[in-house]
């Protein structure tokens, strides 16, 4: 009876270390705060305040996709993005945070007022206090905005497309499309992570960094592995330039469509922004423009050489 105890002991203590192994190998969280299914009412709460949000016609906008990141109690975090066609455009996602009160959810997106008010209320294990942080840190004003180019320093990229919006001719125009050299995308700047739109294995690759802005990332391929919110260096490996589509638009070629954003959730425009030594400036249309430096300039299809995050350019805001 004695030998069949110690067995059944080592039998159990075996299995909660292959557990515990295997959920460690696969990268996945040990907390109770993950989903993978939304709670009653919740989808049908995001996607009504999602389509108010963005002013978009319930009857013909396709239905968000929305990617379920923590939830714990009456509390759920996560991202909505609503899949655009394939023209020349790019979808746009925002995090979410939401509250039950009995059987409704009041739901806020990323860029209220309410969306910082409500995360400030979140428990950490849904809005971690890094994450609050960032939500909520002020805009690096001035000329150069503290990142470099999304590779690797030192290297030489091509700027694909210049100056555009983050669907062709919108405005403003805060989006460039960059390719070339090794095609790994790194981030120009610490931040948290987050992937929205997971399919086909790809997604628009968001960070949050803590001067105020955020930026985006599209069409790539072979994505960074970690949990939404993790907090990553500068540098960090975000993907691989590609043609992918999660949520449609169009690639004629590989690449990565980087937009910048405020914390506001607002476009900002890259126009008079420094970027890994680099000023860039519009054209007279999308995807024109061009890039300065010490009085180089560089025009959309050139190379532009990644100086850091640090560096300075003698380029003027016009």
């Amino acid at each position: 009876m004695e030998f069949n105890k110690r067995r059944s002991t080592r039998r159990l203590t075996r299995s909660i270390i292959l557990t515990v192994t295997i959920a460690m190998a696969m990268s996945l969280p040990l907390t109770t705060a993950q989903v993978t299914a939304a709670p009653p009412g919740l989808d049908e709460a995001v996607t009504a305040t999602v389509l108010e949000q963005k002013k978009s016609d319930r009857a013909r906008a396709p239905a968000p996709v929305i990617d379920h990141m923590r939830e714990q109690g009456n509390w759920a975090f996560g991202a909505a993005t609503i899949p655009v066609g394939n023209a020349d455009e790019a979808p746009t996602s925002s995090l979410y945070v939401a509250e039950r009160s009995g059987d409704k959810w009041k739901v806020a997106l990323e860029g209220t007022a309410e969306f910082g008010s409500m995360v400030q209320r979140a428990p950490e294990s849904v809005v971690s206090s890094g994450e609050k942080r960032a939500f909520t840190a002020p805009q690096t004003r001035g000329i150069n905005i503290g990142m470099a180019l999304p590779w690797r320093q030192g290297d030489s990229w091509y700027m694909g497309g210049g100056p555009h919006g983050y669907s062709g001719n919108s405005r403003p125009f805060n989006s460039i499309d960059f390719n070339g050299g090794d095609g790994r995308v790194l981030a120009p700047r610490a931040g948290r992570v987050y992937k929205t739109c997971v399919r086909a294995n790809s997604a628009e690759v968001k960070l949050v960094h803590d001067n105020g802005y955020t930026t985006t990332y599209y069409h790539m391929t072979n994505l960074i592995n970690a949990q939404d919110g993790t907090q990553i260096a500068a540098g960090t490996y975000l993907g691989r330039i590609g043609t992918q589509l999660p949520c449609g638009g169009s690639a004629s070629g590989a690449h990565v469509h980087m937009s910048l954003y405020n914390t506001n959730g607002g476009a900002v425009a890259v126009n008079g922004k420094t970027l890994g030594g680099w000023t860039f400036y519009e054209g007279s249309r999308a995807y024109a423009g061009y890039a300065e430096r010490n009085g180089v300039r560089v025009n959309t299809g050139g190379r532009l050489t990644n100086y850091g995050a640090d560096a300075a350019s003698a380029g003027t805001v016009r």
